[in-house]
């Protein structure tokens, strides 16, 4: 039975991971969606991002942030008019890409389950169920 777990958590993330690349992360310049991984862990898999700014795309800024030079003494990049001595990025609301994502995979789950695991078991499939509802509950804060 683990191997049944294994490999069909594994086509889950894999699945999981092209809704997330194709309908839900926002592509201002597709390098989140191009970020967007599946690494196996244990008996399953871990889809996510090693950009540093995912989480402030999923789940937004509070508070403005400032961001200053490390190295130099200006901020400098490709379109600015002069270096400056600071950014700051004003709050907003996030995109929670990864919980949109879950919710289309939880909607399309009997439909399109045999597609992606063909011949699974009625009880694996209710694990899979309730194992998307706890992911779902960590990614609402």
């Amino acid at each position: 039975m683990n191997d049944i777990k294994r490999y069909t958590y594994t086509r889950l993330a894999y699945w999981l991971q092209s809704i997330v690349v194709a309908e839900t992360v926002p592509k201002r310049t597709g390098r989140l969606a191009k970020s967007i991984i599946v690494q196996r862990k244990g008996e399953g898999a871990v889809v996510g991002t090693a950009k540093k700014y995912a989480p402030a795309v999923h789940y937004g800024i509070r508070k403005p942030v400032v961001v200053r030079p490390k190295r130099k003494k200006a901020l400098y990049w490709a379109g600015a008019r002069h270096p400056v001595k600071k950014v700051v990025i004003p709050p907003r609301k996030g995109n929670p890409f990864f919980l949109k994502a879950i919710q289309k995979m939880q909607r399309r789950l009997d439909r399109d389950i045999g597609k992606v695991v063909p011949d699974l078991p009625k009880k694996v499939k209710e694990e899979i169920r309730k194992e998307l509802s706890k992911i779902e509950d960590l990614l609402v804060e």
